[in-house]
């Protein structure tokens, strides 16, 4: 079996200004009162895309496509990051995630995005399935900060 690609959208670069104005938003490097503020209106949306590559599909036209909703996903407004993970089985994990629903259903409905979708379907996907959750709470741990909430851990006040 051919194994799958490593990332299905190119590169795994992450857009850095859009990372660092969704840190902004959502409290990291801002005092805990900040941090509440921000975290009560904050909101995101992550998909989790499960996958798996058909044996017979054309690797380099998959990488190809891949790099273009790439390219077009994360000039989206409110693209927030892209992460792509492979498991021993075969089976790929990528998370997208985005600031807001409306947001995340314009990259959705986004024409040409609609078109690689029924490709990806007729010549390179066995299988996949998709779930799109609205983060409710979030929080980061670092050696120097300890656990930090970042989004949803308290009403304001």
């Amino acid at each position: 079996m051919i194994p799958p690609p490593r990332s299905m959208f190119g590169s795994n670069s992450i857009n850095r200004s859009r990372i660092e104005n969704t840190q902004r938003l959502n409290g990291y490097g801002t005092g805990w009162q900040d941090v509440r503020s921000a975290c009560w209106e904050a909101e995101m949306m992550i998909v989790v895309f499960r996958s798996r590559v058909r044996p017979d599909a054309d690797l380099a036209a998959l990488e190809t496509m891949g790099a273009r909703m790439y390219e077009l996903g994360s000039a989206m407004p409110g693209f927030v990051e892209y992460k792509d993970f492979a498991a021993e089985d075969g089976e790929t994990l990528t998370l997208v995630a985005f600031e807001t629903e409306g947001q995340l259903l314009a990259w959705c409905n986004h024409p040409e995005h609609q078109e690689v979708q029924a490709r990806a379907r007729a010549e390179f996907f066995g299988e996949y399935a998709i779930t799109v959750s609205e983060v409710r709470r979030a929080y980061h741990f670092t050696q120097a900060e300890g656990r930090v909430e970042t989004l949803g851990a308290s009403s304001p006040g």
